[in-house]
């Protein structure tokens, strides 16, 4: 009766280190499945702000290249009527579209500098700096406008393209 009650303490033993060990596996996958679903949650919404960001950026960028386009535009119209002295006529007049198109186009780098990158900003303050050279030369009857492909270079190689 002894080896029998040996046995049975022995089985009764490996039963309970065995249930012991399974339960302890259980509760240490649950734990470690608890946490990459943590993980998980952060990363998704770590790419969901990076995504607003970039959507954030592109309609920035967008916003001051057409400005910029229209600032070109602007030039170009009150190019000539600045070299034939009438810039202040018509409705609108060239110089009231070429302000307007300045006013414009500083507004949306004050946007853009909100949301792009050191690179970009570098890259736009350098438009708003040729923005005023070339308001002024327009004014002596001269064209000085600002080139687009360098700027769209650096906003598509900003945005990954």
């Amino acid at each position: 009766m002894a080896a029998n009650l040996t046995t049975a303490l022995i089985g009764l033993g490996g039963a309970v280190v065995g249930g012991g060990m399974s339960s302890f596996v259980a509760w240490l996958t649950a734990r470690h499945s608890r946490q990459l679903q943590r993980d998980l949650t952060v990363a998704n919404e770590l790419y969901r702000q990076d995504s607003v960001m970039r959507t954030e950026r592109r309609e920035a960028y967008i916003h001051f290249l057409t400005a910029l386009h229209t600032f070109n535009e602007a030039v170009m119209t009150a190019w000539p009527a600045a070299r034939d002295d009438e810039l202040e006529e018509g409705s609108p007049s060239p110089g009231d579209q070429l302000r307007g198109a300045m006013h414009e186009l500083y507004f949306r780098f004050q946007a853009l500098v909100l949301v792009s990158t050191k690179e970009i900003r570098d890259v736009a303050s350098g438009v708003i700096d040729e923005m005023k050279i070339s308001g002024d030369v327009v004014t002596r009857g001269e064209v000085h406008m600002i080139q687009e492909m360098n700027v769209i270079a650096a906003m598509r190689k900003d945005l990954g393209y």
